[in-house]
């Protein structure tokens, strides 16, 4: 394994893939991330939808309302109803719900996620009225049986060119390093995508979240006409200040130069 200065550590290969898998939600990156894992082969993936006509439009063969123009894996299910979507042999849960929706999922749900396998928050962002994160929420609002499972997962991953099996690299963060390790082994295909391990839990969440911010910032240099000077320069001190930000909330600071950080700037800046 491998170092750098961003602290992230490649994982050591993929493994043997889960045998069942969860994915809650139905938009683009839940598509990109179930798909990925069904590739392997051997995973059985249950797609939780919102609506029924997701659910319907997945299991006929094409989410047409949020990735259409890909045909769904044939080892994808969808469903609405938790209870029929989980069940004792699930592996892995990734939460891949937008940030603002997520402690109503949390909360209406907390008896029926899987006990003892990794929670995988995918979301990116700030709660608006709490300022807490997607993890923080997973703290605060599920039971403390949980807790040592949990992981985030981020970085510059769009969800079309995880479909069409282009390089992709993730990083996959926890307090806990055993469920880290596991989870990027989860979902490192051996091809195409491959996943990290990052201790910085709260650094790739604040990473995440800010980078849109500089995201705009970026569109606004293009209104004005200005160039790749003004943009370097943008995303450079933008980063710098991040890194402060990251620090005087309790990351350690080394994330902001890894994929989380970086990556997504460069993603979302270009």
């Amino acid at each position: 394994m491998s170092t750098d200065k961003s602290n992230e550590i490649a994982a050591p290969g993929s493994h043997a893939p889960p045998s069942r898998a969860l994915v809650v939600g139905d938009g683009a990156f839940a598509m990109a991330m179930a798909t990925s894992l069904a590739r392997r082969g051997d995973t059985s993936v249950r797609i939780l939808c919102h609506t029924t006509q997701v659910r319907d439009e997945i299991n006929a063969g094409e989410n047409k309302t949020y990735l259409p123009g890909y045909q769904v894996h044939s080892n994808i299910t969808a469903y609405t109803n938790i209870t029929e979507a989980c069940d004792p042999d699930i592996q892995l849960v990734l939460l891949v719900i937008p940030t603002q929706f997520l402690r109503k999922f949390l909360v209406a749900n907390l008896a029926s996620l899987p006990v003892g396998c990794p929670i995988v928050v995918c979301a990116k962002g700030i709660e608006i009225g709490t300022a807490e994160t997607p993890y923080e929420m997973m703290i605060s609002e599920l039971p403390g049986k949980y807790h040592k499972h949990f992981a985030v997962l981020a970085g510059p991953s769009f969800a079309k060119e995880i479909m069409d099996g282009e390089p992709t690299n993730v990083v996959v963060a926890s307090q806990n390093s055993i469920v880290a390790k596991e989870v990027a082994q989860y979902v490192s295909d051996g091809s195409s995508l491959r996943a990290y391990v990052s201790d910085d839990v709260h650094g790739i969440e604040i990473a995440g979240a800010v980078k849109n911010v500089l995201a705009i910032a970026s569109g606004a240099l293009d209104g004005l006409n200005f160039g790749n000077n003004a943009r370097a320069a943008l995303v450079c001190r933008g980063l710098a200040e991040l890194t402060r930000l990251a620090v005087a909330t309790g990351s350690n600071g080394r994330s902001m130069a890894g994929l989380a950080g970086g990556g997504g700037f460069i993603l979302t800046c270009s």
